[in-house]
């Protein structure tokens, strides 16, 4: 259930990268999720559990929680960063250079992914 949950995940962050419908890092973030994006608010918000900054991460939970957002945990903020495409390929096709990300907020699901988005909301 773990694994689907992950693989549902990055496929809707990776829809919504090419689509222009997520906001990567602090300062994005936090106004996404401040602000009332298409009168319904961002979506979803993802947080990475190994950011360094305690206050960061108690920012964007308490931000989530106010604005009823809800807040998905993942482990690693590499493979965020990953996910969220700041990193670059090589021929192989394998990710070399990845930066790690500690917060994402998706904007907008696309209505194609509806399957992935069930899923990922029945484990919120």
């Amino acid at each position: 259930m773990a694994e689907q949950f992950t693989e549902s995940l990055q496929k809707l962050i990776t829809t919504a990268r090419f689509e222009d419908n997520l906001a990567k890092g602090l300062h994005e973030a936090t106004k996404t999720v401040e602000s009332k994006y298409d009168n319904n608010g961002p979506v979803l918000c993802v947080l990475a559990e190994d950011c360094q900054e305690a206050k960061y991460k108690q920012l964007i939970t308490a931000l989530c929680k106010q604005n009823g957002v809800p807040l998905v945990k993942v482990d690693n903020r590499v493979s965020l960063g990953e996910w969220v495409g700041l990193c670059k390929f090589d021929s192989t096709n394998t990710a070399r250079k990845i930066r790690g990300c500690s917060c994402i907020v998706i904007k907008k699901f696309n209505e194609k992914d509806q399957a992935d988005v069930d899923l990922v909301k029945q484990h919120i």
